[in-house]
């Protein structure tokens, strides 16, 4: 059987269904890290949008991080249009958690952790 062709025409159209779009960006992410129960703030804790692991940072002293906005790439069949963000968070003597963030304003958020309890025990 004789090897035929493909016009450039055909390959363009082709490679151009595979590619991905330019990246889009994910937000600044703004916020304080705090103990559930006594609302005061956590050094040191790892915060990082779940589905972007290049993401996670460190809080300072007083609880505060930011996460720097990032590319985004999606390919251009299945674009992400989720108006918001899976935030895990985690810190040494505490829970790990991982909460929904819907990114709808500006303002910086609060992300809770709480210390394991003799209940969280029985759970294993």
């Amino acid at each position: 059987m004789p090897f035929r062709r493909i016009s450039p025409v055909a390959a363009g159209v082709v490679l151009s269904a595979c590619a991905a779009l330019p990246p889009d960006v994910t937000p600044e992410l703004r916020g304080v890290v705090v103990d559930q129960a006594t609302h005061r703030p956590i050094a040191d804790a790892t915060v990082q949008i779940k589905e972007f692991p290049q993401s996670a940072v460190k809080s300072g002293g007083d609880g505060s991080f930011v996460i720097p906005a990032l590319p985004k790439w999606h390919a251009a069949w299945a674009p992400n249009t989720a108006p918001g963000y899976h935030i895990a968070s985690e810190a040494p003597g505490y829970l790990a958690r991982v909460q929904r963030w819907d990114i709808d304003d500006d303002h910086a958020q609060i992300v809770t952790l709480r210390r394991p309890t003799a209940i969280d025990d029985l759970d294993d």
